[in-house]
């Protein structure tokens, strides 16, 4: 994240604020889905580097809910793994999309 221009007059409070919520909103979203946040940092090798590791080997999951019920829509997910050493990246959950509306045909008109 740059600053603001050098003849900018900015409260430092302010902006310590702002880059500090900035961060925690990386920080929120890598750890929903199983990613890092690189910040404060001006070194980004470590970091390329883990990115590369975790990216490079991995297995994909998948599966079909056996819960029938659509008004559920917002449900749990837990992976869990017997292999010693292995880390697991998981969403914690996911929320199925609504169902369609039903679309109304317009009433007939009489000739």
């Amino acid at each position: 994240m740059a600053g603001t221009d050098i003849d900018e007059q900015v409260d430092p409070t302010e902006w310590s604020n702002y880059v500090r919520k900035s961060q925690d909103s990386l920080r929120v979203m890598a750890e929903e889905t199983g990613g890092i946040a690189v910040v404060n940092m001006n070194n980004f090798d470590k970091a390329l580097q883990q990115i590369d590791g975790a990216s490079s080997d991995y297995y994909v999951l998948g599966y079909y809910s056996s819960n029938p019920d659509p008004t559920k829509r917002r449900r749990q997910v837990d992976v869990k793994i017997v292999r010693k050493g292995a880390t697991v990246y998981s969403r914690k959950e996911y929320v199925l999309k609504p169902p369609p509306k039903a679309v109304v045909p317009p009433p007939a008109q009489k000739p």
